[in-house]
């Protein structure tokens, strides 16, 4: 009962195994917490300890089985004979099915981790990286479009609100979400009104600032925010070509949000394509572990099948052989009460009727004898008597038998026979 239960644990595991593998089940088994790591390592330590079980198991039983071949045990012969036979023919199959799965797995890998959708996953990537180059450029360029417009005004004017209304216009017609001047070491920011980004990507607008003003050079780059679903293209450039004159325009505008989704899958995918490419010798060697466990797994049922078979045939004919030999030494009264099946416990129940009739017959014929010595001791003594009574006799007496043979005859008889 304990190896049924075993193995069906065995079988479940291997199952779920299978179907995250096959089915990439990820939802329902990618850990995201540290208690569902530790249970996610817990089960394939149990299912490690379960591959462990069933092979010591099917060793045990092998062991077990030549042991008993040895010590010339009843039905060993039997039993390991039928094991063996279960065993190669399910080993034939299960390796063929084996190597079979082995190379068409090995195929499936190297075409999934193939050039061609190498060269898609990666064209995919350029496209992307092209499409934020793009929208970067387009934003420097808004940036100097800006400034010129800007630049006509004098200093005093970025406190203004004149200032802050003009540019206000820009942001609005560019559809920007944020936008900055840096000028006589302070800092004007004006922000849409449908959202405050600044906090969002603070740390880009300083590498910004920090870039156009110690290099000198445009800067353009990206900040996903708070959120992978929000990308911000940004772009800093000084206002003038002096490079006396420090002020800064920083523009931030946000990435469509209908591609953000799709620019962030592939980049998702783009690291998960490239990881799991650096990892095909351990992927191939999981799936090697994973067929051979499923090949273990199907020889010893196979072996178990055969001993549960083995064992319902030698356990009753064992039985019935010690029996037989109780039978022969005269032990009529134990009959053989074991478990079996179809016709061995049709044989069963025969020869316990068998040995039942023999016995009943046993005792009618000691019966028998005993009534036969009584009849003998009681015909023995009237002979006896009769003998006792012809002896005691003066009259001779002479008995003949069939053959007309002298049976008896008496002291009187020999006398007359003497004196005539």
């Amino acid at each position: 009962m304990t190896v049924i239960v075993l193995s069906i644990v065995v079988l479940l595991l291997m199952l779920s195994l299978i179907a995250q593998s096959g089915f990439n089940l990820r939802p329902f088994v990618t850990p995201d917490t540290a208690a569902e790591t530790l249970l996610l390592y817990a089960l394939s330590t149990l299912n490690f300890l379960a591959f462990v079980t069933v092979l010591f198991v099917l060793l045990r039983n092998v062991i077990k089985l030549v042991r008993e071949r040895r010590g010339a045990r009843p039905g060993s012969k039997f039993k390991s004979r039928l094991v063996s036979y279960a065993i190669g023919l399910s080993l034939l199959p299960a390796l063929l099915l084996f190597f079979f799965a082995f190379g068409l797995l090995n195929r499936s890998i190297d075409r999934w981790f193939g050039e061609p959708a190498r060269q898609i996953v990666d064209d995919a990537k350029a496209i992307e990286e092209s499409y934020f180059k793009k929208e970067e450029a387009e934003l420097a360029s808004i940036a100097r479009a800006i400034a010129r417009s800007l630049s006509i005004s004098s200093r005093s004017d970025y406190h203004s609100a004149a200032f802050e209304q003009q540019l206000k216009q820009e942001m609005n017609e560019y559809n920007l979400a944020l936008a900055r001047v840096y000028a006589n070491d302070q800092r004007i920011t004006v922000q849409s009104d449908q959202k405050q980004v600044e906090p969002e990507i603070a740390e880009t607008l300083a590498a910004a600032e920090a870039y156009s003003l110690t290099v000198g050079d445009p800067f353009t780059g990206r900040d996903e925010g708070d959120s992978p679903l929000a990308i911000y293209v940004i772009a800093g450039i000084r206002v003038s070509d002096s490079a006396r004159d420090p002020r800064l325009l920083i523009l931030a505008r946000e990435f469509p949000p209908e591609l953000t989704a799709r620019a962030a899958n592939i980049t998702e995918q783009h690291e998960n394509f490239h990881s799991l490419l650096g990892k095909i010798k351990r992927i191939k060697a999981i799936y090697i572990l994973l067929l051979g466990a499923v090949t273990l797994l199907l020889i010893f049922s196979a072996s178990w099948l055969a001993l549960y078979v083995a064992r319902g045939i030698t356990v009753p004919i064992q039985a019935l052989a010690e029996a037989t030999d109780r039978v022969a030494h005269g032990d009529f009264a134990s009959p053989v009460e074991v478990v079996a099946e179809d016709e061995l416990a049709a044989l069963v129940k025969s020869f316990n009727q068998m040995a039942a009739q023999l016995a009943e017959n046993r005792e009618r014929l000691e019966r028998a004898a005993e009534d036969l010595s009584r009849t003998n001791l009681a015909l023995d003594d009237r002979r006896r008597y009769i003998e006792t009574v012809l002896e005691s006799l003066s009259t001779g007496v002479i008995s003949t038998d069939a053959d007309m043979g002298v049976a008896t005859i008496n002291v009187a008889a020999l006398f007359d026979l003497e004196g005539g």
